[in-house]
């Protein structure tokens, strides 16, 4: 993955959201597909010695329309995500505001599914704080309340990638959210291996399955 990143001029999370973008193009038949992505917001030197949070959401929208082959869809997730990124003071409440004047975040969202891909420096457990007890807490999963249909992280760590999904269960069940995530895995292999394969010839049984 890493290799092809490097010849297409593309991060890792670039090529991994471009991938789910793809997934989800297959999975529900539609060219315009919208994502919903994390940032620190930490980008000016102003905010470093400041506590608190300063996370944004940034909306990715994708094309794939005709059909193209996973390397040009690359640059076209690239295009759009330095977009976004030259654009990630703008809170989104106030994108929101912007395109429906009068709306709130939860009446007719921009997005449904978030993508998140965790660096191996980012949560790997309790930090050395002169003074202080550090403890990672886990919160218990099943009290989690899920805002989006769907949550995808990735976390990269030891030279692996590991990937979660949350789901809303009145939307999804178990054994369709972990066929997609392998599905998913399916999908990257074959787009290393063939990177100028188009989207719809890149390997998909199991959604093929479950449509059928």
């Amino acid at each position: 993955l890493k290799e092809l990143c490097r010849t297409e001029g593309v991060t890792l999370f670039m090529m991994l959201v471009g991938a789910f973008e793809a997934l989800l193009h297959r999975w529900s038949g539609q060219d315009d597909v919208t994502v919903g992505i994390p940032v620190a917001g930490r980008n000016w030197v102003e905010t470093e010695p400041l506590i608190g949070s300063f996370a944004n959401t940034l909306v990715l929208r994708a094309d794939l329309s005709g059909d193209p082959s996973f390397r040009n869809f690359l640059a076209r997730v690239r295009e759009v995500t330095l977009g976004a990124y030259a654009h990630q003071q703008t809170p989104y409440s106030k994108v929101i505001e912007a395109l429906r004047p009068g709306g709130t975040l939860k009446r007719k969202p921009l997005f449904r599914v978030m993508f998140d891909l965790i660096q191996a420096n980012e949560g790997e457990g309790a930090q050395e704080l002169p003074g202080l007890q550090v403890q990672v807490v886990q919160p218990d999963t099943d009290e989690l309340i899920v805002g989006n249909d769907l949550t995808f992280a990735i976390q990269e760590t030891d030279g692996r990638l590991l990937a979660t999904m949350r789901y809303k269960k009145e939307l999804f069940d178990a054994d369709t959210i972990a066929q997609t995530l392998e599905e998913f895995g399916s999908l990257l292999e074959h787009a290393v291996r063939e990177p100028d394969a188009r989207l719809s010839e890149l390997a998909f049984s199991t959604l093929q399955t479950l449509a059928a």
